[in-house]
């Protein structure tokens, strides 16, 4: 039996992990067993399949502190994700800006609770283009602003503009509220 949080299922590379969604018409009692496997999600661990309910149990995250730290790297996660749910999107890649991706220890923090965020567009200087996520570290001073992601979207510079509504929509989202309250 695994037991993970719902943050190292999150966090699990998504070559190891699905949700199971394949009607198996080659098991001759799948029409009994269906309710078992459809929707449930996946995680292969050790070279062995596992299903949630059948070896796989996935708890709920921990209640957050005040001491625990926000990385940017996870509200990156949760951006991504985000705009992957949206059926016509052109990401290519998100990048935290400042940090290498191949870090296996994220740094940046999120320390900006009262920011204003501000999200442009540019084209790229290769195909596609650049949506620029910034936070405005003080209210009163616009010009401080603190770069905080990098998204690469192959898509002209009005279509990017849909998507960069998306992403302005998961700043103001609950879901990225959540994660930054405690903070």
């Amino acid at each position: 039996m695994k037991t993970m949080t719902e943050a190292e299922w999150d966090a699990t590379h998504d070559d190891f992990k699905k949700l199971w969604t394949a009607e198996r018409t080659d098991w001759t009692d799948w029409e009994r067993v269906r309710n078992r496997y459809m929707g449930k999600r996946t995680v292969m661990s050790d070279g062995v399949l596992l299903v949630e309910g059948m070896g796989l149990v996935i708890t709920p995250n921990p209640p957050k502190s005040k001491d625990d730290k926000v990385y940017l790297r996870d509200i990156g996660r949760a951006l991504e994700k985000n705009i992957y749910a949206q059926t016509d999107t052109s990401l290519h890649w998100l990048a935290v800006i400042g940090e290498d991706s191949i870090q296996p220890v994220p740094t940046k923090e999120w320390y900006y609770n009262d920011a204003l965020i501000q999200v442009g567009v540019v084209n790229g200087n290769s195909e596609g283009s650049l949506i620029y996520v910034q936070a405005q570290k003080n209210r009163y001073q616009p010009e401080l602003l603190v770069p905080l992601f990098r998204i690469k979207l192959l898509c002209s510079p009005m279509a990017a503009f849909a998507e960069a509504k998306i992403v302005y929509e998961f700043f103001e989202s609950q879901e990225f509220m959540d994660m930054v309250s405690h903070t």
